[in-house]
């Protein structure tokens, strides 16, 4: 009897130690499902619990500071570009206002404001412009080309003289090529005019035929060039038919010679001399 007490009083005892634990041992937390850790395997004893993950520090949230904003620089008012700009806004917003409302006020408000004076300023320029050229012989430029009846008249028969003398002297440095294409009708009406050039400044002039046929209208000789390997050599196979070609002879100054296309199309006479005597006897920018 005193054995079953004694049990009794131990097992209590047991009970009560057990029942009143600490429920929170230092800083462990409750051992999870998946983890071998469990009570009934032991954890009290023999396994180690993940501690709880430390709190963390809120956030600090970031303010952003305003951009400091500069301001545009005054205009210097005694700047040209400044002043033409007001004049040109001012004109604008009163044009924009005498067109969406067309009364008698706005309107003698542009032209008076506006179009009257930008008149005066425009006479007063060509003025001052005209009177400039005539005191000031190198701006003036009916010196170099005249615009008076007379004297633009003495200026062309001296231009004639010059269109001439290149002409006449074209044979010693150059020869002209005329390409032709027999299924192009205007190269049978440019042919007579070609022949004729020829005959009046007595050039030699070479046809060439793009379709390999002979050209009824052209009384002179003719070479075939259907593969078109002539014409992609002096540079000219892309241009239409008919077409001249002038083709400088070789030279010290050009061993293989060179070649530059007179123009496609009909020309009359006094285009083709024109383009010539440019070509060959004006540098570019001197004949304007």
């Amino acid at each position: 009897m005193t054995i079953i007490n004694s049990c009794t009083t131990a097992l209590l005892c047991s009970t009560a130690i057990l029942f009143h634990a600490p429920t929170h041992a230092g800083n462990w937390t409750t051992p999870q499902p998946e983890s071998l850790c469990v009570l009934e395997h032991g954890w009290a004893w023999n396994c180690q619990p993940v501690p709880s993950a430390p709190e963390q520090a809120p956030k600090k949230h970031h303010v952003a500071q305003p951009k400091p904003t500069f301001s545009a620089p005054p205009e210097d008012l005694s700047d040209p570009l400044v002043r033409l700009k007001k004049l040109q806004e001012d004109e604008a917003r009163a044009t924009a206002l005498a067109t969406l409302e067309p009364t008698e006020e706005n309107i003698a408000n542009l032209r008076r404001n506006h179009i009257t004076p930008n008149l005066e300023r425009a006479t007063l320029f060509r003025d001052v412009y005209e009177r400039l050229s005539w005191t000031n012989p190198e701006f003036d430029y009916t010196n170099k080309r005249p615009v008076g009846t007379l004297a633009k008249r003495e200026w062309e028969t001296e231009r004639q003289t010059k269109f001439a003398q290149v002409m006449q002297s074209l044979n010693t440095r150059y020869g002209i090529f005329f390409i032709y294409d027999t299924e192009v009708p205007s190269s049978a009406a440019y042919a007579p005019i070609v022949s004729d050039f020829a005959n009046k400044w007595g050039i030699q002039i070479q046809a060439i035929s793009r379709s390999g046929k002979a050209l009824p209208t052209w009384p002179g000789e003719w070479k075939q060039d259907v593969s078109g390997n002539f014409q992609k050599r002096i540079g000219v196979a892309s241009h239409p038919a008919p077409l001249l070609v002038l083709f400088e002879r070789p030279s010290p100054k050009s061993p293989k010679g060179s070649a530059f296309s007179i123009g496609s199309g009909i020309l009359a006479h006094d285009e083709i001399e024109k383009r010539i005597f440019r070509l060959t006897a004006v540098a570019p920018g001197e004949d304007f």
